[in-house]
């Protein structure tokens, strides 16, 4: 599980869902949660809070891509571990440790190496928060 410390800027809610957006360092995440700042007590601007998404929901790509996918780290490989079905690619995204597991088909045909420069995309209901 990727665990990353951030601090919630902004909160926009509708109904029972709302989308928060949390920064991390420099950079910049979108967290949809079906909560709102009246069911949660951590749901508040400026609070500091645990970010949370497993490793098999990181996307990684190369160059240039138009998707939807709000969440996008700009990340450096630093380690790989090979598995005959599954890889792990350990990424350095400005200073926060996260990892990928992907197929090993898709870490070939992406021919990752270590010192690569990355995309991490993460979709906005696959992250989790704590505070």
């Amino acid at each position: 599980m990727n665990n990353l410390e951030g601090t919630i800027s902004e909160i926009k809610t509708h109904g029972t869902l709302s989308l928060a957006t949390v920064l991390v360092g420099d950079q910049v995440l979108s967290v949809m949660l079906i909560d709102t700042p009246h069911s949660v007590d951590y749901l508040k601007k400026d609070h500091l809070v645990t970010v949370l998404f497993k490793e098999t929901e990181v996307i990684l790509g190369k160059g240039q891509a138009e998707i939807s996918i709000l969440n996008e780290m700009h990340a450096v490989v630093i380690g790989i571990e090979e598995g005959k079905l599954l890889s792990k690619v350990s990424l350095d995204s400005r200073g926060q440790i996260i990892s990928s597991v992907l197929m090993t088909k898709s870490l070939k045909h992406l021919k990752l190496a270590v010192g690569d420069s990355v995309k991490a995309y993460v979709k906005s209901n696959e992250i989790m928060i704590s505070g």
